[in-house]
């Protein structure tokens, strides 16, 4: 019974490995193909989902719950991951409004609320390396969740209208270098 188990652990390891460096192998494929990479953002994201969006009625109530929930967090790290969190949230939601729902407008809105939370997930992170606080584990946090948004952020801006290209493209560039400061 005990060699069932440990057979059964050794094929799962195994298998596992394999599955990893199949799907690493597709990724690099196609980057080197310079052929558009489908980028799906329940993958990065899980399990994080747009939920309300800007416009809808209850949106407001979303962000004064975020606002408060933000408030009463208190150390520099912490507060960079929940910030780190809210943008992640937000780019989901970007997605949503500009390549499903086709609503600019709100889209706009949802640009400068993502401005916001990186501006401040770089501010409390900055604190806490000036407080001398342990940031390891959120900084490779931080380059993991921002190589992951720059790249549905390309896949947005490759698809959507003319107006939002050039606002996107800049938090792109925000986040590579932003990426290369913390590295």
């Amino acid at each position: 019974m005990r060699a069932v188990k440990v057979l059964i652990f050794l094929l799962s390891v195994f298998l596992s490995f394999f599955l990893f460096i199949e799907r690493a192998q597709a990724l690099v494929v196609q980057k080197s193909n310079n052929k558009p990479v489908e980028i799906n953002s329940y993958e990065l994201f899980w399990p994080i989902v747009p939920g309300r969006i800007s416009g809808d009625a209850l949106y407001p109530l979303k962000i004064f719950k975020e606002k408060i929930r933000g408030f009463f967090i208190l150390s520099s790290v912490k507060k960079a991951e929940y910030n780190l969190f809210l943008s992640e949230k937000r780019v989901v939601e970007l997605e949503k409004l500009v390549l499903i729902n086709n609503d600019q407008t709100n889209g706009a809105k949802t640009l400068t609320a993502l401005k916001n939370s990186y501006k401040k997930v770089v501010l409390n992170f900055n604190k806490a390396l000036v407080g001398k606080m342990p940031v390891l584990s959120t900084g490779e946090r931080i380059i993991k969740s921002f190589d992951n948004q720059a790249l549905l952020l390309e896949t947005i801006m490759a698809k959507a209208d003319a107006n939002q290209k050039a606002p996107i493209k800049e938090i792109v560039s925000f986040l590579n270098l932003e990426i290369s400061k913390i590295r």
